[in-house]
């Protein structure tokens, strides 16, 4: 690519495509660094929940069953809790897999920067769905770039994320959420539409709540009409 950009008559046919290419692509660094900048509040929130998470479990009670049954929304509570905790120790799993086998990969196959690309591959996997095929165009451009194997890393992509769906996944995960993979998508979307990507990687487990909060009140109303 260097040696294109040196030649005046490639940048003279050229130049009004690669002023595009790179104006767009200034753009979408801007927005990603944005982006980056909400999801690196994310662990810290996250670490100041964890340590007063008993209180704040109480307070959420106490707010929450102020015209209701305490019984029933601690309950609530507690299962939502343990839902979110099951899924965020899983996804936390499946991010570390995902980085080792990555990195390993590419450091085998002469991939530039391999522990860097592996991190973000693995960390991209909080976000469903979307979040590997992003990390699989980021980590196959650089290998093309840099004349590693791209091909042989896209069979390696393609089998792992094979083995992680049908096996690794359904044991380390057991579907803590209990959602549909169409539901999945529809939240996706929602999330990305409204918050961009911090949006994306917080909509399934506030879909997931959601669910679990209709359940709860039709499950009562059900009891109550009995």
């Amino acid at each position: 690519m260097l040696a294109r950009f040196a030649d005046r008559e490639f940048l003279a046919q050229h130049g009004s495509a690669l002023a595009t290419v790179f104006d767009r692509a200034a753009g979408a660094a801007s927005t990603a660094a944005e982006a980056a900048g909400w999801l690196v509040m994310v662990p810290v929130v996250a670490a100041f929940f964890l340590q007063n998470r008993a209180a704040f479990l109480d307070s959420t009670v106490d707010l929450l069953a102020q015209r209701r049954d305490r019984g029933g929304v601690k309950r609530t509570v507690e299962r939502i809790d343990t839902m979110l905790a099951q899924y965020v120790r899983a996804q936390l799993t499946i991010a570390g897999l995902s980085a080792t086998a990555y990195t390993v990969s590419m450091a085998v196959l002469g991939f530039p920067y391999p522990l860097a690309l592996g991190l973000l591959g693995g960390v991209l996997e909080f976000v469903p769905v979307v979040g590997w095929i992003i990390a699989s165009a980021i980590m196959l451009t650089s290998g093309w770039l840099a004349h590693a194997h791209w091909i042989w890393m896209a069979v390696v992509i393609a089998g792992w994320q094979t083995v992680l769906d049908l096996v690794i996944s359904p044991r380390i995960m057991g579907d803590p959420l209990q959602m549909e993979p169409i539901t999945v998508m529809f939240a996706l979307m929602a999330g990305g539409q409204i918050g961009g990507l911090l949006g994306a990687v917080l909509s399934v487990p506030a879909a997931a709540v959601v669910r679990l909060l209709w359940l709860e009140h039709k499950a009562r109303r059900n009891a109550a009409a009995a």
